[in-house]
């Protein structure tokens, strides 16, 4: 975001790793206006089926009449769209899962998708969070579309939030794997004792200290799905 740039900053980075010989000062800068980049392409923007798991569509494409679980999701700014591998590889692991009552947590929401998903398959509540307001915001519009407004709550943040929530039954965390590091430790403290918790946003390469990261803290490795190189991975709380 161009309020967050510094070209001093941006020069104070640049000599920490010019100092390990890793690369040479010659970098350009351009501004750009805040743009819904989602108006450039929404005419191409196709919709999605995910393997027999759900129909996934824009709110300006037709409905499809079927067996498919349907979706509409319209994103503005927003991640999740169903398109991207992480997002196709949660809804895959999430379709694995008895859903029925679980009180989950969607960390790092986008669209709001996945959280869309546990409700429209069987879970009592869903907590939906990200730290990027134009996903809080398009999230909210994307569960009244798709009818779970009730029991869905969508905040504005990150892991501080959690600080007064109760466990949950399950925790959905696709986001990167700095942020997953930072956060594990709250997340874990926040999950029922048995509870799976998922990951996903990161690369083949990330897995072993993400695992290492999450045996500390008392989660399992259970197993991981990959998609055209990105990961989804799945842990259990040890009771």
């Amino acid at each position: 975001p161009g309020e967050e740039y510094s070209e001093k900053g941006l020069k104070t980075e640049l000599k920490s790793v010019m100092d390990l010989n890793l690369c040479k000062e010659q970098y350009q800068q351009q501004i750009i206006e805040k743009t819904n980049w989602n108006e450039v392409w929404e005419s191409n923007f196709n919709p999605v089926d995910i393997e027999g798991i759900c129909h996934i569509r824009a709110d300006f494409h037709p409905s499809k009449n079927g067996d498919l679980l349907e979706i509409v999701i319209t994103p503005k700014m927003s991640f999740g769209t169903g398109h991207h591998a992480t997002t196709a590889l949660m809804l895959k692991e999430l379709s694995i899962l008895n859903l029925t009552d679980m009180r989950c947590l969607d960390m790092g929401t986008g669209t709001g998708i996945l959280a869309i998903y546990a409700m429209k398959t069987g879970s009592s509540s869903v907590l939906a969070i990200d730290n990027d307001e134009w996903c809080a915001t398009n999230t909210l519009e994307n569960i009244a579309v798709n009818n779970v407004t009730e029991h869905i709550h969508v905040i504005h943040g990150d892991a501080y939030h959690l600080l007064n929530e109760a466990p949950f039954d399950l925790i959905i965390a696709n986001i990167n794997r700095n942020i997953l590091l930072a956060d594990m430790a709250v997340y874990a403290g926040k999950l029922k004792p048995n509870s799976p918790i998922l990951f996903s946003g990161f690369h083949p390469e990330d897995v072993d200290i993400l695992t290492k990261k999450g045996n500390e803290l008392g989660l399992s490795f259970k197993h991981k799905t990959e998609q055209d190189g990105w990961v989804c991975m799945k842990m259990i709380k040890e009771g």
